[in-house]
């Protein structure tokens, strides 16, 4: 009976490192134009445009990205673990 409520555990844990890790990919942080300091200088930055025109900061945007990855690398390992509960308890 624990063996199976763990083999469900890992398989929803699973599910959602999926999600989790689908969802990482599609992130984008939209550039924003630094505002302008009182010695009117404008600081620098990089922007990529996309197909759609969109500007995407991509530093920011990796920096998103690795936090929905630490997220669904957790929800990993929660399955793994359970998965390995579950085999040793069967």
């Amino acid at each position: 009976m624990i063996a199976r409520l763990l083999n469900i555990v890992s398989a929803i844990a699973a599910f959602v490192a999926a999600g989790l890790w689908f969802w990482s990919t599609r992130v984008e942080v939209e550039h924003v134009d630094a505002p302008v300091d009182e010695n009117d200088f404008i600081p620098g930055s990089i922007a990529v445009q996309y197909g759609n025109g969109k500007l995407v900061n991509p530093f920011a945007t990796a920096l998103e990205q690795a936090r929905w990855n630490r997220w669904a690398a957790l929800a990993a390992s929660a399955a793994a673990l359970c998965q390995g509960l579950a085999t040793v308890l069967s």
